[in-house]
């Protein structure tokens, strides 16, 4: 894991922010996808039952503390993810269909047989990633 720079589509009426708090011994860095897991922030990964938020703007360490010790500011809106291995990718045919978190940097055309939660809507595929709105 490592702090990234994610590129963003659009300044139009979906971004926004907000300041989640972080789960008990958790690293978030910045640019990475966001998920809450139990009400709390973590960096994303692929797991049933979590809830895709947006791109951390900022790297936030609460290891060692507690949940709600410390908060990390997310951005929602569009962001280029990397795209899964070649048994799970996403093509352009997908634009419009739901997209499932692998990790913190990257995003699967499945579930995974109900192991991946939703990390948003695909927009568009390109040789760099996968575009995915959160919301």
């Amino acid at each position: 894991m490592a702090e990234r720079n994610t590129p963003q589509r659009g300044d139009g009426p979906i971004v926004e922010f907000h300041d989640w708090p972080v789960a008990a011994n958790v690293k978030i860095e910045a640019g990475n996808l966001v998920v809450l897991q139990g009400g709390y922030a973590r960096q994303g990964l692929a797991a049933a039952g979590v809830i895709a938020v947006g791109r951390a703007e900022e790297t936030v360490d609460n290891t060692g503390g507690a949940n709600g010790d410390k908060r990390v500011r997310v951005k929602r809106g569009c962001f280029r993810w990397n795209n899964s291995a070649a048994a799970d990718q996403i093509t352009q045919a997908d634009a419009g269909a739901d997209c499932y978190a692998v990790n913190e940097n990257t995003v699967a055309k499945t579930n995974g047989g109900n192991t991946r939660s939703r990390a948003g809507r695909v927009l568009e595929v390109d040789a760099a990633g996968v575009w995915v709105e959160t919301y």
